[in-house]
């Protein structure tokens, strides 16, 4: 492998350990998220930041879990570069050691990296087209803009890590 790679190979025979720049593209789908989900967080906290704060006391659970859940599934990005990808850890009752089937995450992180691509694609027309709803400071509409600009990026990166996940797979399923 060239010295690109990352070293970390799993126990699924003749396993290719993923490149550094998709190692640093996964990581990149879970910082995409940290921008707005801090800003959720936030206001699920009372800090309004340009909005009526009535509406986030009421939501402010669901703020929450939203946050934590879109970090989560970025997360799970990782294991199109670790091992944990590969082969099921030893830990996982009753799966543990066990080699992850190929298609169905491919086929799973496909969708999901074109479904992300196109939610996200549409945050150019809100924050650039629209104009500032009402109750909202304009100021506030730029702001929230920028943190939410990250997560256009997550669905690219997400077929990014996709496709090499794949294309790993396949090479060593052929060793």
């Amino acid at each position: 492998m060239s010295s690109g790679s990352t070293g970390s190979t799993c126990s699924a025979g003749g396993a290719v350990p993923a490149p550094r720049w998709a190692v640093w593209a996964a990581w990149g789908t879970v910082l995409t998220t940290l921008p707005s989900g801090l800003w959720r967080l936030g206001n699920a906290l009372g800090l309004p930041w340009g909005y009526a704060s009535a509406r986030w006391d009421q939501d402010g659970p669901a703020l929450i879990a939203l946050s934590l859940l879109t970090t989560a599934t970025a997360a799970l990005s990782l294991g199109l570069v670790r091992s944990w990808g590969q082969t099921v850890p030893g830990w996982v009752p009753q799966l543990g050691g066990r080699v992850v089937p190929v298609r169905p995450v491919v086929v799973v992180a496909s969708i999901g990296a074109v479904l992300l691509t196109l939610l996200w694609a549409q945050l150019f027309w809100w924050w650039a087209v629209e104009p500032v709803s009402s109750g909202v400071d304009p100021r506030w509409h730029t702001a929230v803009g920028f943190l939410y600009l990250p997560l256009v990026a997550w669905g690219p990166l997400l077929a990014a890590v996709t496709w090499d996940y794949r294309r790993r797979r396949r090479a060593s399923e052929s060793v």
